[in-house]
């Protein structure tokens, strides 16, 4: 990109503080402050040109939007919900609606609308009251973090007048007389509430007028959340704690709630997740099974007096669901997904299978007729919703969305590539099944520990694949698994370097022609290999990510990220979260790849400071590449945007990526979208 279209840097305001007794400038923390008058004229500037950038490629982001809008103009279905009567719950979107509303199919198959969603709130299923009368659900406007929470009789059929501010629900749980509910809200907007309480809210009542129930303090370093019972008999909370070794505690709150609640011992570091009832406790937990294995907890009985049920097996425990004669396990087997039924005592009952390719979603349990549902997500058909019959094994077809037919024949290859290390690391690419040769390649991160993510089906990958494109994906996540927290991101930046250079050296691309890009944790994963290794990559693509690691804990809510990363309070962990941060790294007089950058001021997972701040970072490295903002004042960091922001969002991070990867490349067959 020519000099003259570049805008001029913002004006660093350099702060030098001394931390852990290291020296560090911070150059453009004023971009902090998302309120201030300054910040907002940073934002207005940086949208206008990253507009003028696209005027650049008019043609280009013409041909792309038309086709995103084929694939992204379809009728969807959501995995339905159980309502404890036989019936379900799910969110469907027409082909020419905005957001999915939600419906109510009964027992006999008769389909009803319950609630209709606007173009600017999404609409989600949280909790089904135990008689199946009573549906919360939560509404989130465009892509916010926060949510308000609602209420819906079932069977008479309307909406009540309640709600429930804005804020992060860690639980929801109706009561047994259908007065009302439990609820513990963080990030809540009524003042003067408690942040890490339990609360009753009675039907027809103000939320200012909730009844505290149980209270653990207003320590930001504690998180609280509320799991209904089994049997309906009690509230059960869970105390995750950040300032004491990451332990957590379990206590159990009898009805009607008269006497003090009782604690379950839980060894500091462990994983815990329990169902319970007056039967006592079935939990998955960690306890001298580092992947997991099911347990039986009698009453007020320590770690050293559970009785195992389900013996740890080779592959991670993912979750379990609790029925009333089985248990059903869900493990993650590398890039597949594997479920047992087990009986109650422990006996193993069946296997089940799934489909082979794609990437499946587990839904939930229908307990009253003993099914599971899941979506089958395939690169080139598209998404399945099953049911599976959990007392047979039979899968049958819920739902299947209408496949598009692709413009060119995809093939989807699957490879491993060592690390530094020797450890052999999966890589998936899809490709256009024509010859192999060097081609404009898109390197996707995701950064979950432990997680495969193999690719699905996505507008993303369908256009770029059309356009002659490699779309390949590093499975980091699984040598994320075996590093410690404080080796751990690092080990992941070495792992997208050695994915990078094996597809270079195996000539599926070369630098000029290769992109990185993530999302979340992936973002920050992306910011820090480019950082590293420039020389790599033509263009880079974080949405959503973390940049600056010396603060991150101070926004947000990323106080809970420092489990993951590293706590900056820590002398150690402060030491090595500085030496990996991308903002505090970026050197000037640096070419560094053309960079796309997405975020919004709703973003409240990774606080959209650090991508004005890295913007006004690097902008300053003076690159002659285009480092560009793509920030909105309504997208937050959770999906729910409307299909037309949704059209617009890809197409303008499709041209990005086209128009920076295809400059110059002699042979590649970018006809279908490129002009």
């Amino acid at each position: 990109m020519k000099r003259e279209f570049l805008p001029p840097s913002p004006q660093a305001k350099p702060i030098v503080e001394r931390i852990h007794g290291i020296e560090i400038e911070d150059r453009f923390r004023w971009l902090e402050d998302q309120n201030s008058s300054s910040t907002r004229e940073f934002i207005r500037t940086e949208q206008r040109f990253f507009e003028t950038y696209l005027e650049l490629h008019q043609a280009l982001r013409s041909n792309v939007e038309s086709r995103v809008r084929q694939l992204l103009r379809t009728e969807s279905r959501e995995l339905p919900v159980p309502d404890r009567r036989g019936g379900l719950i799910y969110g469907k979107r027409h082909a020419n609606e905005e957001q999915a509303s939600l419906y109510h199919r009964d027992s006999s198959g008769a389909e009803r609308l319950i609630l209709s969603s606007d173009a600017h709130s999404s609409l989600s299923v949280l909790r089904v009251s135990a008689d199946g009368r009573f549906l919360a659900y939560a509404l989130r406007t465009e892509g916010a973090d926060r949510q308000e929470v609602a209420f819906y009789d079932l069977l008479r059929h309307h909406a009540f007048k309640d709600r429930l501010a804005r804020g992060l629900f860690r639980g929801l749980v109706f009561d047994q007389t259908g007065k009302g509910a439990f609820y513990v809200q963080e990030e809540g907007e009524i003042a003067g509430l408690s942040q890490r309480s339990v609360r009753y809210h009675v039907f027809g009542n103000d939320q200012n007028r909730d009844e505290e129930v149980f209270a653990c303090g207003s320590d930001p370093s504690i998180r609280l959340r509320l799991i209904e019972s089994e049997d309906s008999s009690g509230l059960g909370y869970t105390i995750f704690s950040l300032s004491h070794g990451s332990s957590s505690r379990f206590l159990i709150h009898r009805f009607p709630l008269s006497e003090p609640p009782e604690e379950i011992a839980v060894p500091v570091g462990i994983e815990l997740s329990p169902r319970f009832g007056r039967f006592g406790m079935i939990a998955s937990t960690t306890w001298r099974a580092p992947l997991g294995r099911i347990v039986f907890i009698p009453h007020s009985s320590g770690p050293e007096e559970w009785i195992e049920l389900i013996p740890e097996s080779g592959c991670r425990l993912h979750a379990f669901d609790l029925l009333e004669r089985n248990v059903v396990v869900h493990y993650s087997d590398g890039p597949r997904m594997r479920t047992s039924v087990y009986s109650r005592e422990g006996a193993f009952v069946r296997e089940i299978t799934y489909p082979e390719g794609g990437t499946v979603t587990l839904g939930r349990v229908d307990s009253r007729r003993n099914e599971l549902f899941f979506t089958n997500s395939d690169v080139v058909a598209g998404s399945v919703i099953y049911a599976i019959d959990l007392n047979s094994g039979k899968t049958s077809e819920w739902w299947k969305t209408v496949a598009l037919p692709w413009n060119v024949a995809p093939t989807v290859e699957r490879h491993y590539f060592p690390t530094l290390d020797g450890t052999r690391i999966p890589l998936t690419i899809v490709r256009p099944a024509a010859a192999k040769m060097a081609r404009p390649t898109v390197l996707t991160v995701y950064g979950s520990r432990g997680s495969f993510d193999p690719p699905k089906f996505s507008a993303v990958l369908t256009v770029l694949v059309e356009a002659g494109f490699n779309y390949a994906t590093a499975h980091i996540g699984m040598v994320e698994e075996f590093s410690n927290r404080r080796e751990r991101q690092q080990s992941s930046v070495d792992a997208v370097v050695a994915a990078a250079q094996w597809l270079i050296e195996n000539e599926y691309t070369t630098p000029d022609h290769l992109a990185l890009a993530g999302q979340s944790h992936g973002a920050l994963i992306t910011l820090c290999t480019m950082i590293e290794r420039p020389d790599l990559f033509r263009a880079i693509v974080a949405l959503g990510p973390i940049a600056d690691l010396a603060r991150f804990h101070l926004f947000g809510v990323g106080r809970w990220f420092m489990q993951e990363l590293g706590s900056p309070e820590d002398p150690e962990d402060f030491s090595a979260l500085l030496a990996l941060s991308p903002y505090h790294r970026i050197r000037r007089r640096m070419e560094y790849p053309a960079t796309l950058i997405i975020s919004g001021d709703l973003d409240k997972r990774c606080d959209a400071m650090h991508a004005r701040k890295m913007i006004a970072a690097l902008r300053e490295s003076n690159s002659l590449r285009p480092i560009v903002l793509d920030y909105s004042e309504h997208r937050g960091h959770k999906p729910g945007l409307p299909i037309k922001s949704r059209i617009r969002s890809l197409t303008d991070r499709l041209t990005f990526l086209v128009a920076e990867l295809t400059d110059g490349l002699n042979g590649a067959d970018v006809c279908n979208v490129h002009s």
